[in-house]
C-alpha cells in the first residue's frame, strides 16, 4: 500500500492503450484493405512493413497490460489480492504481464525504424534494398518472438529455471533475424554509389550504435552473464545503444530524408552533418563506460558513487553534454530550415519510392488519382536511370 494515485495511473494506461489499440486496428486495416492498384505485399516498402509488425505487437500486447494494471486497481481499491503474497497473491505476476508487453513494446519503436532504415540505405546507396523477402521475414519472425524473451528481464526474480534457460535460449535466437537485416543493409552498401547526405550519415550511425548494443543483449541473454550485471550500469549502457541512442539517431535520420517531401525545403546540409557527428561521438564515448561500469559491478538508480568509478562517471557526464549539443543543433537546423531553407522540388534523392511522385509539400489528398503500381519501391540501376 502506497500514498500514490494508483487510479490515475490505471486510468492514464488505459486511456493510452485504448488510442494505440485503435491506431493498430486503423494502420493495419489500411495496409491489408487499401493498397493501391497493383501494391502487393511483395512491393510494400520496408518501412511500411516495420509499422505492420509493430502495430500487431500493440494489437496483441496492450490488453494484457491493460489486465496487469486492472487487477492492480482491484488490490488496492476492490481488496482483491492479485499481487499480494501476505493473502496468497504473487507480486512477480505483475513483473510477467508487465514485461509480456514492455519486452515486446521495445520492437513497436525498432521495428519502424529499421524500415527507415533500409529506405535510406536503398536510397543513397542507389542500390535495391538486398534480401527484400528476408528482410520482410526477419520482420515478421521478431514480431512474434519478442512475445517470447520477456522472462530475461525476470531472471534474478525467482522463475522456474526451466522457464529461465527457455527464455535464454530465444532471447538468443531473436538475434537472428536481427543479424539479417545488419547483414542485408551492409550487402545493400557493397559497390553501391554511395552517397554520404545527412539522413545516410545518420542511418549508418544508427547501424553503428544499434549493433553494439544488439550485441551486449545477445549477453544478457546468457542466463550466467546476465545474473551477474543485472540491474548495474551493463543494463543502462544496453538500453542506451540499442533504444535510446540508436533509435533517436534514425528517428532524426528519418526527419531529414522525409524533411524536402514535409515541407517543400531543403535544410542545411553542413549544419546537419556537423550535429551528427557531436551527437555519434558524444553517444558513443559518453554511455560506453556504463558497460564497463557494469561488469565491475556499479548498481543502477544508485545516487551515491564509489571513489574509483568517479572518473568514467565524469567521462559519461562530459560527453553527454556533447551529444546533447548535437541534439540541439539538429533541432535547431530542422526548424530554422522549415522556415527560411531553400526551396526544393518533389524529388530532390531522386528516390524510387511512391511519396516522391507528389509535390512537396504533399497536397491535402496525396495523389489526384489512385496510382498503379508496377514496380517495388527499390528498383535502382535499371538501364533506363
Amino acid at each position: 500500500k502506497t500514498p500514490s494515485n494508483a487510479a490515475l495511473y490505471v486510468f492514464a494506461v488505459h486511456l493510452l492503450g485504448a488510442s494505440s489499440i485503435a491506431g493498430a486496428v486503423n494502420f493495419i486495416t489500411t495496409i491489408i484493405t487499401l493498397r493501391a492498384p497493383g501494391m502487393t505485399w511483395g512491393r510494400l516498402n520496408l518501412a511500411v512493413w516495420g509499422l505492420f509488425g509493430a502495430f500487431i505487437i500493440q494489437l496483441i500486447g496492450i490488453p494484457v497490460l491493460a489486465a496487469a494494471v486492472t487487477m492492480l486497481l482491484f488490490d488496492r481499491y476492490l481488496g482483491t489480492h492479485f499481487y499480494e503474497a501476505a493473502q496468497g497473491g504473487n507480486p512477480v505476476l505483475y513483473q510477467h504481464l508487465f514485461w509480456f508487453y514492455a519486452h515486446p513494446a521495445v520492437y513497436v519503436v525498432a521495428l519502424p525504424v529499421f524500415g527507415i532504415t533500409s529506405e535510406i540505405v536503398s536510397t543513397f546507396a542507389r542500390k535495391k534494398i538486398f534480401g527484400y523477402t528476408s528482410m520482410v521475414i526477419a520482420t515478421m519472425i521478431i514480431t512474434v518472438l519478442g512475445f517470447e524473451v520477456w522472462v530475461h528481464h525476470l531472471f534474478t526474480a525467482g522463475v522456474v529455471n526451466w522457464l529461465r534457460i527457455v527464455q535464454s535460449w530465444l532471447t538468443v535466437f531473436i538475434a537472428i533475424p536481427t543479424g539479417i537485416k545488419i547483414f542485408n543493409w551492409l550487402a545493400t552498401l557493397h559497390k553501391g554509389s554511395i552517397e554520404f547526405t545527412t539522413p545516410m550519415l545518420h542511418a549508418l550511425g544508427f547501424i553503428a550504435i544499434f549493433v553494439i548494443g544488439g550485441v551486449t543483449g545477445v549477453a544478457n541473454g546468457l542466463l550466467g552473464f546476465d545474473i551477474h550485471v543485472h540491474d548495474t550500469y551493463w543494463v543502462t549502457g544496453h538500453f542506451h545503444f540499442v533504444l535510446a541512442l540508436s533509435m533517436t539517431m534514425l528517428c532524426l535520420g528519418g526527419i531529414y530524408f522525409w524533411f524536402p517531401k514535409m515541407t517543400g525545403r531543403m535544410y542545411n546540409e553542413k549544419l546537419g552533418k556537423i550535429g551528427f557527428w557531436l551527437a555519434l561521438i558524444g553517444s558513443m564515448v559518453g554511455f560506453f563506460p556504463h558497460f564497463i561500469l557494469g561488469v565491475e559491478g556499479m548498481p543502477r538508480r544508485y545516487w551515491a558513487i564509489p571513489d574509483k568509478f568517479i572518473g568514467d562517471f565524469k567521462i559519461v557526464s562530459l560527453f553527454s553534454f556533447i551529444a546533447i549539443a548535437g541534439f540541439l543543433l539538429t533541432i535547431f537546423n530542422i526548424v530554422y530550415s522549415a522556415k527560411k531553407g531553400e526551396r526544393c522540388g518533389p524529388n530532390p534523392w531522386n528516390s524510387k519510392s511512391l511519396e516522391w511522385t507528389v509535390p512537396s509539400p504533399p497536397p491535402f489528398y496525396n495523389f489526384e488519382k489512385i496510382p498503379v503500381i508496377t514496380e517495388g519501391p527499390y528498383e535502382y540501376g535499371k538501364p533506363e536511370e
